[in-house]
């Protein structure tokens, strides 16, 4: 796959939701077979640590929080993201080396709730950012068909960069 067909689907996951469907840790904890360890760092452990920080940044400070979610939930909420328009690139040698791409989007979210017998939508329009690798050397979820090759998550930005 190439890296910005993945980073487009990546984006649009991170935003995409029913809480009548899952729990947000549920959504969360399937978020995360979308990762692998950076390629960027040269030891093993060093990269499960950063991997791990980046796991728990997308929980706290990039996802909708936990009574965001609720408040959703109450109401029946689901929210589907759309990538509008291009996507920018983060152009740096030493990331491109190691095939890991930085890209930020426009993404429209749609959140749809129904309160007091009444369904609504409205939609909100963010700036986002996510690194991907793509063919280097990415670690597989265990037990999915994915292989080492494949496109995986490094970290998705708390504010768009670039």
């Amino acid at each position: 796959m190439d890296p910005g067909r993945y980073i487009r689907a990546a984006l649009e996951a991170a935003g995409t939701f029913d809480t009548t469907l899952s729990t947000r840790s549920e959504w969360v904890e399937w978020l995360e077979t979308w990762f692998t360890p950076s390629p960027l760092y040269d030891d093993e452990a060093d990269a499960l640590e950063q991997m791990a920080g980046y796991k728990d940044e997308l929980d706290t400070s990039v996802l909708l929080p936990q009574a965001d979610w609720d408040d959703l939930a109450a109401e029946g909420g689901r929210v589907e993201a759309h990538v509008s328009g291009a996507i920018d690139y983060l152009e740096l040698p030493e990331t491109t080396e190691k095939k890991v791409w930085t890209g930020t989007a426009q993404v429209v979210l749609t959140y749809s709730r129904t309160a007091e017998g009444q369904s609504y939508s409205y939609e909100d329009t963010v700036r986002v950012s996510v690194q991907v690798v793509c063919g280097g050397d990415s670690v597989p979820t265990p037990g999915s068909a994915q292989r080492p090759s494949d496109c995986k998550v490094v970290r998705f930005f708390d504010e768009a960069v670039g």
